[in-house]
């Protein structure tokens, strides 16, 4: 993308993990930039609405880069952006990191999304307790005949220690460090192609990909007595799956200079989402 002369050219470029999303509008004079980093799970939703925001903003560029929620937090506090998408609570780290350099860091709730445990389609397993979960990803259950599947070695993904999903998983939702023989894997589409082709695998992936049909969601018993309840929106919604986490947007409210940009697409997706959750 290039200039000409004094005129802009106008562009889209979406790209997934790691990728850039970029909005832009022919005009006259250099539009108002609008930057946007952190949560791909955030980030899967919003880049689905990029053309309808640009439609109602053409005097704003609005880059978004998904990285993840910690990357987000730290682009915000070193002023490298306006918006940092997370897919996590703040916790008291992120506030003192940001009342550090005078940010005041404002959470907009966006809604909520459940994280599904996953394994291979051919995985005889269709349920555990959060026990059971606990010890695999802890490293006390360490093959499927244990869980009366078959006879192989489990093997248990996860993701870099930046990511919020995962840091949520080990410390809120299963009270557990990771096993040190797990595997890291950078990009949940990559887990999702791993625990797709590998019977021995098993992790943990937001909404869209854990219910793919691709892999297999586990449904989630809160103790051995209790009746499994399956990974499916609706269960989140009735509070009945456990492990859902919040979504949210946060930004500086000391950032004068850029509130008009930023109130623009926090109200957007604030309304995006509200769209969604009365559907």
């Amino acid at each position: 993308m290039g200039m000409v002369g004094r005129l802009v050219a106008a562009a889209i470029v979406i790209a997934a993990w790691g990728g850039t999303a970029v909005l832009s509008h022919a005009q006259e004079q250099r539009p108002k930039m609008l930057r946007v980093e952190g949560s791909t799970t955030v980030y899967s939703w919003v880049r689905e609405w990029l053309q309808e925001f640009r439609d109602k903003n053409p005097a704003l560029w609005l880059i978004v880069n998904p990285t993840s929620t910690g990357r987000g937090i730290n682009s915000l506090c070193a002023r490298e952006i306006h918006v940092s998408m997370a897919s996590r609570d703040q916790s008291a780290e992120d506030r003192q990191k940001a009342e550090a350099v005078g940010i005041k860091l404002i959470n907009v709730p966006l809604g909520s999304e459940g994280v599904g445990f996953v394994v291979n389609v051919r995985n005889p397993i269709h349920d555990v307790s959060i026990e059971d979960l606990r010890k695999i990803f802890g490293g006390q259950l360490t093959n499927w005949k244990e869980l009366g599947g078959e006879d192989v070695p489990i093997q248990v993904l996860i993701p870099p220690p930046d990511r919020a999903t995962g840091v949520l998983v080990s410390k809120e939702f299963l009270h557990t460090s990771f096993c040190e023989d797990a595997r890291i894997v950078p990009h949940y589409s990559t887990v999702l192609k791993v625990v797709a082709r590998n019977e021995a695998a098993v992790s943990f992936l937001r909404e869209k990909l854990a219910l793919s049909g691709r892999v297999k969601a586990l449904a989630i018993r809160k103790d051995q007595s209790s009746a499994p309840v399956q990974f499916l929106p609706e269960t989140e919604r009735n509070g009945s799956y456990p492990f859902v986490r919040p979504l949210a947007l946060w930004y500086d409210g000391n950032d004068a200079a850029n509130r008009d940009q930023i109130e623009q697409f926090v109200v957007f997706c604030v309304h995006k989402f509200r769209e969604l959750a009365a559907e």
